[in-house]
């Protein structure tokens, strides 16, 4: 049997693995361990895995994923969440569809500071949907736009997408954090726009929320003041260079604790439990990162990156359709595999591909994320919708499946406006990056 066969039907055993629902991490590491034991015999299947254990927990670069992830808890622990949402309540509830609008620009903040869709719905499921619900907010544009507020996070910086994408091809973090900024801020548009047409279309599906005096929103701008100041120093002194991702999540994670200790956010018991809520999460990662190291050392000796290469190639496509046919291809997986799995398998086989076909690096990165990110709020294995069932129990799981429906329709318009549009994602990395 030829290794690229072997290596696709390793592709297909980690699948058929994660469907039988076996966490993602165990999938992979079991598939490693019992296809490379195939190829290159037992011996150098457990020294693999224990020298990729050692080599993962020794890189620099994943640490960064670590810290903002500490950064994001201390916030959700300090309810910076709930200041966000409050300061977009006051200023955008009293218009039609207002608080499904103020949910769109509170996603959008709190992922800028936490990175993470799973919290971000968690943290406005947790706020959001009582308001809503309060003043008779129809179930499926409430449950929606919580649910398509997370999926900001994969692309609005610090974003955990960006980062494993970045130190799995070499890029600069910092351009991939630049990059994507306007698609990010483009995917918000697009879903307050659904917001408003279907408000506008249907009045009774988003009723105009309770207006707030000139002295309350001031005073909800103050309350979100240090937080905001702290998105700026960590992203801003990224971006100018003045110290690493790495560097800025460190930074992040203890300038939030700083606040919320001068907010007095903090008691022993939610400090606790910040730090057991990241270690989990965090143990989490490192374990999915282990299988995946291990995966991409199988595929490596498998030669899959190169006979896909090779294949595409010789179809002779123009590297706009070679693109395109990979986007569709993720796009479909997406419906039934978790965003972070799905890099981690797909990055080290297509991204050669993509730079064999000529195209630039950070518009596939951000297509490619962006377009994975989908899968996040799809059926029928969308984790996000399930989340926001689960705080929800009395709202029927079809009301929210077919509430997110309009603003997945506004996705895949931005999607294709980026990548007719090329320069949306290539312009402010060229921009900022190329005076230095």
């Amino acid at each position: 049997m030829s290794l690229p066969l072997v290596g696709f039907l390793g592709i297909i055993f980690s699948l058929v693995l994660m469907f039988t629902g076996l966490p993602t991490s165990f999938s992979l590491i079991m598939t490693s361990i019992l296809f490379i034991g195939h190829i290159r015999g037992p011996a150098t299947a457990f020294d693999v895995s224990s020298t990729e254990v050692f080599s993962t927990a020794a890189n620099y670069l994943w640490s960064t994923i670590a810290f903002f992830v500490l950064m994001g808890y201390f916030c959700l622990y300090a309810k910076f969440g709930e200041d966000i949402y409050i300061t977009a309540h006051r200023w955008l509830g009293h218009l039609r569809g207002g608080l499904a609008i103020a949910t769109i620009g509170a996603s959008t903040a709190l992922a800028g500071i936490v990175g993470d869709s799973l919290s971000v719905v968690t943290t406005m499921g947790s706020v959001a949907l009582p308001q809503m619900r309060k003043y008779n907010y129809d179930d499926h544009l409430s449950t929606g736009a919580i649910a398509v507020g997370a999926t900001i996070g994969p692309l609005i910086p610090p974003s955990m997408g960006f980062i494993i994408y970045g130190v799995l091809t070499g890029m600069s973090i910092g351009v991939l954090f630049v990059a994507g900024i306007i698609p990010g801020l483009l995917l918000a548009v697009a879903f307050i726009s659904v917001i408003l047409v279907q408000c506008r279309l249907r009045p009774d599906l988003g009723p105009r929320g309770g207006s707030s005096t000139w002295g309350e929103k001031a005073s909800s701008l103050k309350a979100g003041g240090p937080i905001a100041a702290l998105f700026l120093l960590v992203i801003g002194g990224i971006y100018a260079g003045a110290f690493t991702a790495t560097e800025g999540g460190a930074i992040g994670s203890f300038g939030a604790f700083v606040i919320a200790l001068a907010m007095r956010r903090f008691t022993l018991q939610s400090f606790i439990g910040a730090l057991v809520g990241a270690g989990k999460i965090i143990g989490m990662i490192f374990l999915i990162l282990v299988g995946a190291m291990m995966f991409t050392r199988f595929v490596a000796w498998c030669n899959l990156a190169d006979v896909m290469t090779v294949f595409m190639t010789g179809l002779h496509l123009s590297p706009r359709i070679t693109v395109l046919l990979i986007l569709i291809i993720f796009f479909v997986l997406g419906f039934f595999i978790d965003l972070m799995p799905l890099m981690l398998i797909g990055i080290p086989i297509f991204h050669p591909v993509a730079m064999a076909a000529g195209v630039n690096p950070v518009w596939f990165a951000v297509m490619f994320v962006m377009t994975i990110q989908v899968g996040v709020v799809t059926p029928p294995f969308a984790v996000i919708l399930f989340a926001i069932k689960g705080m929800a129990k009395d709202i029927p799981i079809t009301v929210i499946f077919s509430g997110v429906f309009p603003f997945v329709i506004g996705t895949v318009v931005v999607i294709m406006l980026i990548f007719l549009i090329p320069p949306l994602a290539e312009w402010l990395p060229g921009l900022l990056y190329s005076t230095r």
